[in-house]
């Protein structure tokens, strides 16, 4: 196969539309496709401009400036086709249909790497007659290189490296609601980006409830969020952020739709998106396909909420519901690094630890090693006397990143979603509950 056109016209389409939607993929395949090897002619007219554009500004160009550098196209019919296809993909984009385009970024650039592999071999093959086997080792080695991330990672003991990581700002993190948890989570700044952080509460304890106070304080000091809801509606849970913000009760707040107004609205330069799927319907690619489309049109989350991830769709089926439970972490530890943002989540404890007054990791149902994927877990345990006061704790049994193991009390509001916690530091329970958890601990071992 010496062109991408067997591939068929489709498959070509797809290729462009993976090159505008992720920038990692662009650098890439930029580097070793063969323009001639595409032989719908718009397709690669197209191919011609967005190269163009990266080699002079080092970026793939948005959709709009495609649009715009589609006007250089010299023959009258690949311009009009350009231009028919651009606004096709912003209809895609528009409605989420996209399909096999990881299939499409492997074959491609399997297929780019191949042929610069074989140009290589065919010139290095000349120069067998010569005896330039230095430069036949060089010319082999630069072909198998082509296509492959550039960045090979830190160089610890470079000084700019290190002054870099010396840096105050150098963790990139959005504070939680609770001062005390903040201390103890990534040097006092909070969630840090590119990582997992789960909350583990029983049925009905506030799960949503502190995924909604987590993206109210992110928007209150000035980051944009993308909450994913696969439980609650889009329209119930902005309405619990709205009693957040306005601090008025859920089932109060129409009846001050102006005072709620004027208190959400001093927030209205920030950004705040909820997108609701069915539950299980959603897998992390179908999430990805998401913030990609929102990324086209300007909005790029610093912290992204998914309420919660027990509910999506494992991106193959499994056997097992721990299998597939496990690889839906994994994909969302993953997608964290990718997008460079924490992501925040939630997980379902088991019934036994109901009326437990504090949940451990070995609590959490169906599949224990989402523990292991995990970067920070707090729980949140409530007793049946602690909901009928309004309180509760938090019990932090996994952080990566500074003690864990601290338990603090907290007060918990949900009419308005909101958790506080009661005292600058953590608590020390009495002995005898102190015990009743080591119990607990054991017995689940």
């Amino acid at each position: 196969m010496e062109s991408l056109g067997e591939f068929g016209d489709h498959f070509q389409a797809k290729l462009i539309h993976s090159i505008l939607l992720d920038s990692k993929f662009a650098e890439q395949i930029i580097e070793i496709i063969d323009l001639n090897s595409i032989d719908v002619k718009h397709h690669r007219e197209i191919l011609r401009l967005i190269s163009d554009y990266y080699t002079k500004y080092n970026h793939v160009p948005s959709v709009d400036n495609v649009e715009a550098l589609i006007v250089d196209i010299n023959d009258d019919v690949a311009k009009k086709q350009a231009k028919i296809f651009i606004d096709s993909f912003k209809e895609s984009v528009l409605k989420d249909k996209f399909e096999d385009i990881a299939f499409v970024k492997d074959k491609s650039l399997d297929f780019c790497r191949k042929q610069n592999l074989k140009k290589a071999l065919l010139k290095a093959a000349e120069m067998l007659n010569y005896a330039k086997y230095d430069e036949i080792i060089e010319i082999v080695k630069q072909s198998v290189l082509l296509g492959f991330d550039k960045n090979i990672g830190l160089e610890y003991f470079d000084k700019d490296c290190f002054n870099n990581r010396m840096r105050e700002d150098v963790i990139k993190a959005i504070p939680s609601p609770w001062p005390p948890v903040n201390k103890i989570l990534n040097c006092g700044l909070g969630f840090a980006a590119k990582e997992l952080h789960v909350f583990l509460a029983c049925v009905t304890r506030g799960k949503s409830h502190l995924l909604v106070q987590c993206g109210a304080e992110a928007i209150k000091r000035g980051f944009k969020v993308a909450h994913y809801t696969l439980e609650l509606s889009e329209l119930k849970t902005a309405l619990r952020y709205d009693s957040n913000f306005s601090d008025i009760p859920f089932d109060e707040v129409k009846k001050f739709k102006n005072l709620v107004w004027d208190r959400i609205n001093q927030y209205s330069k920030n950004r705040l998106v909820i997108k609701e799927y069915p539950t299980k319907s959603a897998s992390c690619g179908t999430i990805r396909n998401h913030l990609s489309k929102m990324k086209l049109q300007g909005f790029i989350p610093d912290m992204i909420i998914i309420d919660y991830a027990d509910l999506m769709k494992p991106a193959t089926s499994k056997k097992e519901k721990r299998f597939e439970l496990e690889s839906v972490y994994e994909d969302l530890r993953g997608m964290a690094v990718d997008f460079d943002v924490p992501i925040l989540t939630a997980s379902q404890a088991t019934r036994d630890s109901a009326d437990a007054e504090i949940i451990t990791m070995e609590a959490i149902a169906e599949a224990y090693l989402k523990a292991a994927v995990s970067d920070t877990i707090i729980s949140m345990s409530r007793t049946i006397s602690d909901i009928a006061h309004g309180m509760g704790r938090f019990y932090v049994p996994k952080n990566r990143s500074g003690v864990s193991g601290m338990i603090y009390n907290v007060e918990v509001d949900t009419s308005r979603s909101k958790i506080t916690t009661i005292g600058d530091e953590p608590v020390i329970l009495q002995k005898q509950n102190v015990q009743k958890v080591w119990d607990g601990i054991k017995k689940n071992k």
